[in-house]
C-alpha cells in the first residue's frame, strides 16, 4: 500500500539530518530510505504517518552515523619510544628563560599565581596571594593581567607555544578546566 507523507514531514526529516551534522546528500538518501522503509511496514491501527516515517527517520540518521563512525581498531599497538628527557630539558630551559626576562617583583607575582593555579581550589585563594605579597587583591589580579600579556609577549618573541613552558603529561597540570570535565 502506498504511503504519502506530508512536505513538513519530508522537510522535518531533512533538517533533523543536516542539524545533526548529516552532508546534504546524505541527508537526501537518509529521507528517502526511511520513506521506504516506514511504507513496508506502517500499520494504520498504530498511528498515522508522518509521526511514524519521523520516527523511522530518526533511526536511520543514527544509523548512518554509527556505520560512519565505524573505523578498524586494532587490538594491540607498538608503543612509540618518546625521548621524555629531551622535552623535560626544553621545557626547563624554556621556564628559566622567561623567569630571567622577569623582573624580581614579577617573579614573585608569578609565583603566587603559579601556586594559586596549581593547589587545590581554595587552598591559595586571590586575598591570601594578595596578603603573601603585601598588595590588594585588585592589585593582585590586575597583575596577573599584566604578567600574563607580558609572558604572551616574550612566547611571541621567542616564537614559542604555551605548551613549551609546561612539563605536564596527560590528565596533569592546571586544575581549572582538566578536572572540572571529569
Amino acid at each position: 500500500m502506498e504511503q504519502l507523507v506530508s512536505r513538513g514531514a519530508l522537510r522535518w526529516v531533512v533538517r533533523a539530518a543536516l542539524k545533526r551534522g548529516v552532508p546534504p546528500a546524505d541527508a537526501e538518501d537518509i529521507a528517502v530510505q526511511a520513506y521506504e522503509r516506514a511504507a513496508s511496514r506502517f500499520d494504520p491501527a498504530r498511528g498515522g504517518f508522518d509521526a511514524f516515517y519521523r520516527r523511522v527517520a530518526q533511526s536511520q540518521i543514527a544509523q548512518w552515523w554509527r556505520e560512519c563512525c565505524r573505523r578498524a581498531v586494532p587490538l594491540f599497538t607498538e608503543p612509540t619510544a618518546v625521548a621524555p628527557t629531551v622535552r623535560l630539558e626544553e621545557v626547563a630551559h624554556n621556564q628559566q628563560r622567561l623567569l630571567d626576562a622577569l623582573d624580581a617583583d614579577e617573579r614573585r607575582l608569578f609565583a603566587a599565581w603559579a601556586l594559586q593555579k596549581h593547589l587545590p581550589q581554595g587552598q591559595m585563594t586571590a586575598e591570601r596571594a594578595a596578603e603573601t605579597l603585601g598588595i590588594t587583591v585588585a592589585e593582585f589580579n590586575n597583575g596577573k593581567r599584566r604578567l600574563a600579556a607580558t609572558v604572551r609577549r616574550l612566547a611571541d618573541e621567542w616564537g614559542l607555544q604555551p605548551r613549551d613552558f609546561f612539563s605536564c603529561g596527560e590528565g596533569e597540570g592546571p586544575r581549572r578546566r582538566a578536572r572540572a570535565r571529569r
